[in-house]
């Protein structure tokens, strides 16, 4: 009935904050991979790079309205490892506080949304007037994260890391900490500082649209939905009326298999008597036995 294909890692279809790092450590690796190849057909190492930024990194200027799908793109590669390495630190650690608090449908919507408007302050801020900063190709998930780290403390600012049993940390603490060193790493690049606060802000209205009770993560999964049902063959799509047909020939077979292990249950103690079952076995004959009272 689902012919959506799962890898084989426990709980990942329901962990979006581990299908985020897969997905940025995919595009970081595609990335580096196509600049070497460049690099290994004759390009010098920085037109290799400034070849693929151009595709994939948010562009200032002429760059962005050449190439718009790059407010898309940018999120999901680095040019360094130790900032990718980094940010998925910090992605973990304040996603994992999102997929806990109001489950992981809102992780992925509340890191594009982030991306999206810290994208969009960064390229705006190069029209601002009298500005004097050289332009720069941008490849960094810092606008989504800090979305997380926003929805973390609009949803429980007095949410608490615990480190054993008598020691914890403040949310606010590792927001603040996270937040103070991007400024101080960006303090003297406005544009960059700007990606920072459309991100923060970002995070905090999506936050507040579903205090609010709107769903503003709804509208990705419907996609994938929707991805998934055309690219589904028609023999493995089901019927009308087929779902209740095999709801109801799974729960009849189910009924069978219950009264075949009661029956045997049954034989069991008539043979060696009650104190010959196992934990499981009385459990399901305390169960079968309730069944039939209801």
């Amino acid at each position: 009935m689902n012919y959506r294909q799962r890898l084989p890692i426990p709980g990942y279809n329901q962990n979006a904050v581990l299908q985020l790092i897969v997905a940025t450590s995919a595009g970081f690796i595609m990335y580096h991979c196509v600049r070497v190849g460049l690099i290994v057909f004759g390009r010098q190492a920085v037109v290799a790079t400034s070849m693929v930024d151009a595709y994939t990194a948010l562009q200032p200027f002429e760059g962005f309205t050449r190439h718009p799908w790059t407010l898309l793109t940018y999120g999901w590669a680095h040019h360094s490892f130790w900032e990718w390495l980094t940010n998925m630190l910090w992605l973990y650690c304040f996603g994992n506080v999102v997929q806990n608090l109001v489950g992981y449908r809102q992780v992925i919507p509340t890191f594009i949304y982030g991306q999206l408007l810290g994208g969009i302050f960064y390229v705006l801020t190069w029209y601002i007037p009298g500005l004097h900063v050289p332009p720069m190709s941008l490849l960094t998930a810092n606008a989504g994260i800090m979305a997380l780290a926003a929805a973390t403390v609009t949803l429980a600012p007095k949410y608490r890391f615990y480190i054993g049993e008598h020691f914890s940390i403040p949310l606010m603490v590792v927001v603040g900490i996270f937040v103070a060193l991007n400024g101080l790493v960006h303090y003297a690049f406005l544009p960059l500082l700007l990606l920072c606060l459309g991100g923060l802000l970002a995070g905090y209205l999506s936050m507040k649209f579903l205090q609010l009770g709107y769903q503003p993560g709804a509208w990705f999964y419907s996609l994938l939905d929707k991805i998934n049902e055309s690219a589904t063959p028609d023999d493995f799509k089901p019927r009308p009326g087929r779902r209740k047909e095999i709801m109801r020939i799974t729960g009849k077979q189910q009924e069978e298999l219950t009264d075949r292990k009661v029956d045997e249950i049954l034989d069991k103690i008539n043979q060696r008597g009650y104190t010959s079952l196992s934990a499981e076995e009385r459990e399901t004959l305390m169960r079968a036995s309730k069944q039939n009272q209801d």
